[in-house]
């Protein structure tokens, strides 16, 4: 399993939101203050598919993605290293091309992650670069 946590926020009663993606499937936590889970794990299933090659990669590689929907508004890309820092983000000129390549010339060698992100989803993957 591959746990991707997207985002966490604090709630009115001191607690936590939690929320991420496992496989394709997205989940969601409800935390108290002292981080004990207060409800379960709701999944959703999404329609759609994204992974890059090579990985692992040393100068280029090529995140592809296929999505259901047609003329997505919001299509942006966000490229972060090992420690959650956000490298660089960008908009694919044309997203319904279904690919973009990354450069990877000026990054060192390690874990990165990308994170697609759209008006009604987003998803997040590993790739290690290698030189």
């Amino acid at each position: 399993l591959h746990d991707v946590g997207f985002e966490i926020r604090t709630t009115d009663d001191n607690g936590y939101v939690i929320a991420g993606e496992t496989n394709g499937y997205a989940w969601l936590f409800k935390l108290n203050e002292d981080g004990d889970t207060l409800t379960n794990i709701i999944k959703e299933k999404n329609n759609f598919k994204v992974w890059n090659y090579p990985n692992p990669f040393s100068n280029y590689t090529t995140i592809y993605y296929q999505f259901p929907e047609q003329g997505l508004k919001k299509f942006e890309i966000s490229l972060y290293n090992d420690q959650g820092v956000m490298i660089k983000t960008f908009s694919p000129d044309n997203p319904s091309e279904g690919f973009t390549t990354i450069d990877a010339g000026n990054l060192t060698p390690g874990v990165y992650f990308y994170k697609i992100t759209t008006e009604k989803f987003s998803v997040c993957r590993k790739m290690i670069l290698i030189k």
